[in-house]
């Protein structure tokens, strides 16, 4: 058991507030965007006496605390075939790892969740083109006339056309920011918050082809290769695979390459782009969306007693009290196998190993296998781990 050190990656559409209040980073009135945990070597984390987990281990996933004032870019990730592809066609091109035109950083996929801690908007997948097209159509101009032939041809038309830095937008995407002033549909209110930083971008009239979500605390969203998104505005755990692979499309001032993004994007309609987490015991809920290669428990109760790893098995029991409907000497087994990344965010938590027990306060993270993790009332506890 060792714990984690990391420090906040400060990007212009971080909070100043949010992770030095949560997760005690030290506060700067600098926008702090993200915290990471795992093997990355883009924002490495430590142990206590400062060696790098990366010298040590390979995690198979990495962790990220997120915080949104403004949006971030509209994007796509790759799936493992384009990636390797991408990867390979840019060094063969003599592109530098840290060149503004490289679109692929490693060979890997970039499937990623969300789990949102505050109410979190974000976009999310194609719209059916039925929905699309009964919006765009409540918008009186005639500006919207091209967009609506195009929708009539499908998603890539459409796509292709508004990505296309050729055909002039302005009158559209001004028709589409007036219409959403007084609109309360989900993809004005989205509409509106892009157009706060990024008044005049053609992302806005993109967004209206996307589902617009708005997740309470504990829902989350699950990002396959080729899902078209965006984050808005918000603060959320996220869970993804240890890749740096993303393909921009608007909200942006960094590389848009319009060929690989049709390359990437899914066109299937996503009808359902929330999932919701799998209540395996009361307070215990577990995020595993089909075909992820990682999964996301979160612990939230005062009725935990013990929280225990095997070193043989790797897996991870949960002693529990009366209250999950069993006596207090039961215990109940979690799928959790190698390596898994503890996130403490309230309460206090005891971790105890070989060498003795350490007392772990909130806010802290923590690398676990082979250990004991007790979890005292009222504690707020992620585990991260691989699927």
């Amino acid at each position: 058991m060792q714990r984690l050190h990391s420090t906040p990656k400060e990007y212009s559409w971080g909070s100043p507030d949010f992770l030095p209040a949560i997760f005690g980073t030290a506060y700067t009135g600098n926008p702090q965007a993200e915290l990471w945990f795992g093997a990355h070597p883009a924002s490495p984390t430590a142990f206590d006496d400062g060696t790098l987990l990366s010298e040590q281990l390979k995690i198979p996933f990495l962790v990220k605390i997120l915080s949104a004032s403004e949006p971030l870019s509209l994007q796509v990730h790759p799936n493992k075939d384009q990636a390797k592809a991408g990867f390979e066609r840019e060094n063969k091109l003599g592109l530098a790892q840290d060149d503004p035109e490289r679109n692929y950083r490693d060979d890997q996929d970039k499937p990623e969740m969300l789990v949102a801690l505050t109410e979190f908007h974000a976009l999310s997948g194609l719209r059916s083109l039925p929905a699309i097209i009964a919006e765009i159509s409540e918008i009186q101009d005639a500006s919207t006339r091209p967009l609506l032939e195009k929708l009539e041809e499908g998603y890539m038309a459409a796509f292709s056309w508004l990505l296309d830095e050729e055909n002039d937008m302005w009158e559209l995407v001004d028709a589409v920011s007036t219409y959403q002033k007084s609109s309360h549909s989900a993809n004005a209110s989205a509409g509106r918050i892009i157009a706060q930083t990024h008044p005049g971008d053609r992302g806005i009239v993109i967004s209206y082809l996307l589902n617009a979500l708005q997740l309470s605390p504990g829902e989350a969203i699950y990002l396959p290769a080729g899902n078209l998104h965006a984050y808005l505005h918000g603060d959320g755990v996220e869970l993804m695979s240890p890749s740096d692979n993303v393909i921009r499309a608007r909200f942006t001032e960094k590389h848009v390459d319009v060929a690989e993004i049709l390359k990437i994007v899914d066109f299937e309609p996503l009808s359902e782009p929330k999932f919701s987490a799998n209540q395996i015991f009361p307070s215990v809920s577990e995020y595993a969306p089909e075909g992820a290669p990682f999964k996301l428990f979160r612990i939230a109760s005062d009725t935990f007693r013990d929280v225990a790893t095997d070193a043989d098995s790797t897996t991870t029991e949960f002693a529990t009290s009366a209250a999950f409907g069993g006596t207090p000497d039961t215990s109940i087994t979690l799928p959790i196998t190698g390596q898994a990344i503890v996130l403490v965010f309230s309460g206090a938590t005891t971790l105890e190993d070989a060498e003795g027990i350490i007392e772990a306060s909130s806010p802290s993270a923590w690398l676990v296998k082979g250990d004991t993790v007790s979890i005292n009332p009222s504690a707020d506890v992620f585990i991260a781990t691989g699927a």
